[in-house]
């Protein structure tokens, strides 16, 4: 967001349009801030809070860069 002027300007726009500048954001206000919770979301999405996601299992055996896995191999993504 820090990184892109318009998008950080569009979340402003929208924050003062419908809380104004007066008062801290409440959760009730979400409803009403689609950009901002999607900005939010997308921001968490591309930059996870931790460092693996959950695990996962193959469902069938494939290969993944030249490195063969077989059917049901817990692995973790990073």
């Amino acid at each position: 967001v820090m990184n892109n002027p318009k998008l950080l300007k569009r979340v402003h726009e929208e924050m003062d349009a419908v809380i104004g500048r007066e008062r801290r954001l409440k959760e009730s206000d979400l409803a009403n801030l689609p950009y901002f919770v999607a900005v939010c979301k997308e921001g968490f999405r591309k930059h996870p809070s931790t460092p693996l996601s959950l695990p996962r299992v193959s469902t069938e055996a494939c290969e993944v860069n030249g490195h063969y896995i077989p059917k049901n191999t817990r692995l973790m993504v990073n």
